[in-house]
């Protein structure tokens, strides 16, 4: 899977460049894991009802799709699935 990353220069200037990563399921768990933090202070009682019923409910399936994915078979997927299915409210 390539992997583009993008550097931002004091002087505004922007360096894109990629690598390949081979994501096995300890790269993918790891990444599970980040994104599983990221999003554990949306799930605390006080956040929690503070979102609306739509936003509890995307961030109940999020949560599942990470829980799921050790079990797919498509890691390259699954790895960008965590990115691309994160809520967008919850960047």
């Amino acid at each position: 899977m390539e992997i583009r990353v993008e550097t931002y220069a004091p002087d505004g200037t922007v360096e894109a460049s990629s690598y390949e990563l081979e994501v096995t399921d300890d790269v993918l768990r790891a990444k599970r894991e980040a994104y599983f933090m990221r999003t554990d202070l949306w799930t605390t009682g006080d956040r929690w009802s503070q979102l609306s019923e739509e936003q509890q409910n995307e961030m109940t399936a999020y949560r599942q799709l990470l829980r799921d994915l050790t079990d797919r078979e498509d890691k390259d997927q699954a790895y960008q699935d965590i990115i691309d299915k994160l809520p967008e409210w919850c960047v």
